[in-house]
Order: structure tokens, then C-alpha cells, then sequence
């Protein structure tokens, strides 16, 4: 009995203490926060909950045969990714693709896809550090087409998105990287060993 006793107080103080790490020490309800470089200290800093979501989605139109982002698209991106970039927000953007094709093309398909607005940013001459492109083919598809029914398109075209969030705000540190790790979904700076 007091090993289950003592089991469930070290979880519970683990998870107390993991909790501790992730928001400001005193978090107020209904604020979001953000990790942020102010003065060389890593910090918080509160914005706009809905920048924080997965759910943003990035209403661009890039199609396989795509060489070059149309005028329209890359006003999107100016006023939804450029605007958070100049206000110091760091923007992670993930280029999902899915179709009836492998993994291995949707991947490629998203890959390229993501060197177009890589390419679009370079233009632009915003720093690598500034924002992150991440390209998952159709490994986080939400619907999966079952039997390749006469639904499937439609959910392709759901599946295949851009979509951005704010993981972070301020200049990075010079000498060092922001991080994003997939396993715990946690983002952290790192100095770069260069």
C-alpha cells in the first residue's frame, strides 16, 4: 500500500514540477504565454491565444506543378507570416500533402512545396532562425481515405495544407538555435557548437 501511496505522490510531484517548466510562475487564466528572448534571458511574454494553435492554416494555393508562388499568395504570407516575423515571433510552418500516391511522394510533394516559401522568405532576406518549415507529406493526415472511396478527394484537399504557429518570440541569442523536440512537443533553445 505505501509503495502505491508513494508512486502516485511521485508522479504527482513530476508532473507538478514538468508544469512548473512549461508556463511563467504565475500564469494568469485565459492568457497565453510564449518562450522569449528579452536582454539575453529567456523569458515569457503573453500573445494572442490563436497564435499558438496548430489550426492556422495558411490559405495559399501551391500545387505539385507549382514553380513559383503566385502575387496573391505571397500577400497571404506577408500579412499572416512576415507580419509575425517583424513583431519578433519565431513561426513554425508545416507543409502537409496527401494524395493516393506513397508516403515517400506525398513527403517530396510537401518538400517541395516548403522550398518554394523557403525560397520566398530568402527573398526577403529573413533569417533561417525566424522561421522553421517543416514538410510531413501525409504523416499527420487527419482523414484517411478508406478503400479509395469517391471521397477520398475531398479529403485529400483537407489533408493538404500549410499551416503556422508561434513557438517562440525575440531574437535569438547569437550562437544559439531554437529547437523543436517531436518527442515531448516542447520547443527550447540550444547553443550551436559552431
Amino acid at each position: 500500500m505505501y509503495k502505491i501511496i508513494a508512486f502516485f505522490l511521485f508522479n504527482y510531484s513530476a508532473n507538478c514540477f514538468s508544469q512548473n517548466n512549461d508556463l511563467p510562475k504565475n500564469p494568469q487564466p485565459g492568457k497565453c504565454y510564449v518562450r522569449c528572448i528579452q536582454d539575453n534571458v529567456l523569458d515569457w511574454k503573453t500573445i494572442p491565444c490563436d497564435l499558438l494553435s496548430k489550426n492556422n492554416e495558411l490559405s495559399i494555393h501551391i500545387t505539385p506543378n507549382t514553380e513559383t508562388i503566385s502575387k496573391r499568395d505571397k500577400k497571404t504570407i506577408d500579412r499572416k507570416i512576415v507580419k509575425l516575423i517583424k513583431k519578433e515571433y519565431v513561426v513554425l510552418i508545416e507543409v502537409h500533402h496527401d494524395s493516393s500516391e506513397s508516403a515517400t511522394v506525398n513527403k517530396e510533394l510537401s518538400n517541395k512545396k516548403a522550398q518554394l516559401i523557403t525560397e520566398y522568405f530568402d527573398s526577403l532576406d529573413i533569417p533561417k532562425e525566424m522561421v522553421w518549415i517543416n514538410y510531413l507529406g501525409n504523416s499527420k493526415a487527419k482523414n484517411k481515405c478508406v478503400n479509395n472511396t469517391l471521397d477520398c478527394n475531398k479529403l485529400y484537399r483537407e489533408n493538404s495544407k500549410i499551416t503556422y504557429k508561434v513557438v517562440s518570440a525575440g531574437k535569438p541569442i547569437k550562437g544559439h538555435r531554437y529547437m523543436y523536440n517531436e518527442n515531448t512537443g516542447t520547443y527550447y533553445w540550444l547553443k550551436s557548437k559552431e
